[in-house]
């Protein structure tokens, strides 16, 4: 299940890094700090659809949630269907599980 969630934040943080515009001198987390006002406690929420095509599959796996980003903290990234999962990276912590059962992932 690690390394599912893992994919999945990779997945999250190049997602939302393909939609921040290309400066060749600032590094990602500056780019999201500029969108962000560089102010500590301002966030950047987004809703997502996700569509995954997998060959052991009849049909694609189509999931959605909400992704937060929020300066300094970091990222909570919540699938709501069709399985709810949570992968929080907030205070430094990485968190993955269902919303009510998070646990704690050691580095």
């Amino acid at each position: 299940m690690a390394r599912l969630c893992g994919a999945t934040l990779l997945a999250v943080v190049l997602g939302a890094l393909a939609l921040l515009p290309a400066h060749a001198q600032d590094s990602p987390a500056q780019q999201l700090a500029a969108i962000l006002g560089k102010r500590t406690g301002q966030a950047l929420d987004a809703r997502f659809r996700q569509t995954k095509h997998i060959a052991l599959l009849r049909g694609p796996l189509v999931s959605r949630g909400t992704v937060r980003f929020e300066l300094p903290d970091g990222l909570r990234w919540e699938v709501v269907e069709p399985e709810p999962l949570v992968v929080d990276t907030r205070g430094g912590v990485l968190r993955v599980g269902p919303p009510d059962q998070l646990q704690e992932v050691p580095a």
